[in-house]
């Protein structure tokens, strides 16, 4: 979202690095679920993942990072979820995986907000109900 044109580590990251040996086990771990990934994902509709596509997606993510703040159980995991889907996206520069993300917002969009909406309103009846008077 910051549009740096390499990876940022803090100071005490950079200075300790990774063994060579470490690197080797971390990426044969890792090289069998990275082939199945690149056979979804390919580069695909270019303009969704530019420069300025990379922005709205940016956006878009900062919306879905506030939905994870809101104390509503087990309500973090849909946009999690489409911000991962957002990232394989961005990296692949996979169109399609991002329209499928734009999709996913905007279904956490209307699921949690309903939740919210419910447990406010839920808040609000309890509060005329149990305390007459108290909100006119």
């Amino acid at each position: 979202a910051a549009g740096r044109q390499k990876p940022w580590w803090p100071e005490s990251v950079r200075r300790r690095g990774m063994a060579k040996s470490s690197l080797a086990a971390l990426l044969k771990r890792v090289a069998p679920w990275e082939r199945r990934i690149e056979f979804i994902l390919r580069p695909r509709l270019p303009r969704l993942t530019s420069h300025r596509g990379m922005r709205v997606i940016g956006a878009v993510c900062v919306v879905l990072s506030v939905l994870v703040w809101l104390p509503i159980p087990l309500g973090n995991h849909i946009p999690s979820a489409v911000i991962s889907l957002f990232a394989l996206a961005l990296i692949y520069r996979d169109g399609l995986a991002a329209i499928v993300a734009y999709f996913g917002a905007i279904f956490a969009i209307a699921v949690l907000g309903t939740a919210y909406t419910a447990a406010v309103m839920a808040i609000l009846y309890a509060v005329r109900t149990w305390l007459p008077g108290v909100l006119g």
